[in-house]
């Protein structure tokens, strides 16, 4: 049998309209993109191989590639193709993968020994992979005149195999991937934060760097009063310096459907420096505390009295 050095790869975006060949320039030009992305995800199974576009056929809108494999290529590139073929782009079934261990398929792939069945489970927790083929749906279903996309993928040489495949647009949906987000805040009031890298000039960046119950973070300044005061030199930054402020806390929570990890993200803003000390100049008041404090002494001196 001779051996396999191309893969024909055919992808058909079937329109609503019969004879017309033409969709969104941008949706195509994206979704061609994101397919390449897949292609490249493989890559990291297969090894290397060389992806080039022929000239489409008529019907609908198609794109035609042929991939070369390399010279002493991996011979389960076919059998991984087919299986992103075959899984993404047939409708996705809701029942759970089954998650091979990476040290098996690694031999497995190198000893070409790999069956449709792992591959498949392959493609299907490849997480690169399911995020690439969430954004060509996602791209895929802003042009409504796409109702259907056609797939196909063919050796080239002697007794080939190949592999067909449809998903209609009713189960694009079924690929796209679903998040979850959501955002809380909260103000600390009167809390401490030892800076570890102050910001001593204007235009030099805005975030800071010091730590906060006991891990370090990133942080902007929003008291534009403590900032000039930094900048004109009127504070000093030692070894051990530390500032109580108020400080705002943003968490934005992202929850990705089909997958256990959560992720979390905080953002640190402190919105005014209320005081600021080091070993030599103990619990500075900034001027807009200071202030505070008079306009609260003002309003006690002349309490609410009815007229």
């Amino acid at each position: 049998m001779a051996a396999i050095t191309d893969i024909e790869l055919h992808l058909h975006y079937v329109l609503q309209q019969e004879g017309v060949h033409q969709m969104d320039a941008k949706v195509h030009n994206e979704c061609e993109k994101q397919f390449l992305s897949a292609l490249d995800v493989l890559k990291s199974y297969t090894g290397d191989f060389h992806v080039e576009v022929k000239v489409p056929t008529e019907g609908g809108v198609v794109d035609e590639f042929i991939i070369h494999l390399l010279p002493n290529g991996n011979e389960v590139v076919f059998t991984i193709l087919s299986a992103l073929i075959t899984y993404y782009f047939t409708k996705k079934s809701s029942k759970r993968d089954n998650i091979l261990k990476g040290i098996d398929i690694v031999e497995k792939i190198k000893s070409g020994s790999l069956t449709e069945e792992e591959a498949m489970q392959l493609v299907a927790n490849d997480r690169k992979l399911k995020k690439i083929i969430s954004n060509y749906y996602s791209s895929v279903e802003r042009e409504p005149r796409v109702i259907q996309i056609e797939t196909s993928s063919n050796e080239i040489g002697t007794n080939p195999k190949s592999v067909r495949k449809k998903i209609t647009r009713q189960e694009f949906q079924t690929h796209i991937i679903e998040t979850d987000t959501n955002e809380t805040t909260q103000v600390i009031e009167g809390t401490t934060i030892s800076i570890l890298s102050p910001i001593l000039q204007k235009g030099h960046g805005h975030k800071w760097n010091g730590i906060y119950s006991g891990k370090t973070i990133s942080f902007k300044i929003d008291d534009k009063d403590f900032l000039k005061q930094v900048y004109n030199n009127e504070v000093k930054f030692g070894a051990a310096t530390i500032i109580k402020c108020n400080l705002q806390i943003r968490q934005k929570t992202t929850n990705v459907e089909g997958d256990t990890t959560v992720k979390e993200e905080y953002e640190y803003i402190v919105k005014d420096v209320l005081t600021w000390a080091d070993d030599e100049h103990y619990q500075n008041e900034t001027k807009r505390y200071k202030r505070i404090k008079e306009e609260k002494r003002q309003l006690s001196l002349f309490p609410d009295e009815d007229f």
